[in-house]
C-alpha cells in the first residue's frame, strides 16, 4: 500500500506572527461560539462580513464632532428618553446623511416615532465610525460626557445597548464593569480602563 505524503510538513508551514485583524476576529468568534460545523460557520461568517463591508461602503459615518453637536442640541442625559423625531432632526441639522440615519435605525431596531434613549442611537452612529469596541467605548465620553465624565448608570446602560448590537461584547464584560465601577457616581475613560474588563476586546 502506497503511503500518501502530505503536501507540507509541519516545519514547512509558517504562520505569520501578526495575523490580519480579520483573521484574529474570526478566530475569537470560533473560540467563543465553538461551532459544531466549522465549515458552515466559516462560510456564514465570511458571507455576513462581506455583506456588512458592502453595506458600510454606502454609508458616510458621522464625525465625533457631529455627534457631540447632536448630544448638546438634544440637551438630555444619554439614558434619558427623548422623542425620536427630535433626535433625528438634531442629527439631520448637523449634516448626518439620511442613508446613515436609516441604517442606524435599522441596526438599532429604533422607530422614527415614539421615544428612544438619546445615547443609544448615538452609540450606533459612533460604532459606524469606530474601528473597534474599545474605540467606540472610549469615544462615548467626549461625545456624551460632561468634561469627559458621565454617570455610571448611563455608561453601563450604553454598554448594555452596545452588547445587544454585537454579541461579542458579552454580558460578562458588563458584569465586570458594574463590579469595578459600582463605587463611582460618575466615571471617565481612565476609570473604565482600570477595571480591566475590556482587556480582551
Amino acid at each position: 500500500m502506497a503511503v500518501v505524503e502530505p503536501l507540507y510538513s509541519a516545519e514547512q508551514i509558517r504562520v505569520p506572527p501578526q495575523l490580519p485583524d480579520v483573521l484574529k476576529a474570526f478566530t475569537k468568534e470560533i473560540i467563543r461560539r465553538q461551532p459544531v460545523d466549522l465549515l458552515q460557520f466559516s462560510a456564514t461568517y465570511f458571507q455576513d462580513l462581506s455583506k456588512a463591508s458592502k453595506s458600510a461602503a454606502d454609508i458616510n459615518a458621522p464625525s465625533r464632532e457631529q455627534l457631540r453637536r447632536v448630544f448638546l442640541a438634544v440637551d438630555a442625559p444619554p439614558d434619558a428618553l427623548v422623542e425620536s423625531r427630535r433626535l433625528l432632526e438634531a442629527c439631520r441639522s448637523v449634516g448626518i446623511e439620511e442613508g446613515t440615519l436609516q441604517k442606524a435605525l435599522k441596526v438599532g431596531r429604533f422607530g422614527e416615532d415614539g421615544m428612544m434613549p438619546a445615547g443609544e442611537l448615538l452609540v450606533v452612529l459612533l460604532a459606524m465610525s469606530s474601528a473597534s469596541h474599545l474605540e467606540t467605548i472610549a469615544s462615548m465620553f467626549p461625545v456624551m460626557g460632561e468634561e469627559g465624565k458621565m454617570s455610571t448608570s448611563a455608561f453601563l446602560n450604553l454598554i448594555l445597548a452596545l452588547g445587544v448590537l454585537d454579541k461579542s461584547l458579552s454580558p460578562k464584560v458588563h458584569q465586570q464593569l458594574s463590579a469595578g465601577l459600582n463605587a463611582f457616581l460618575f466615571v471617565e475613560w481612565e476609570d473604565v480602563k482600570l477595571t480591566n474588563a475590556l482587556d480582551g476586546l
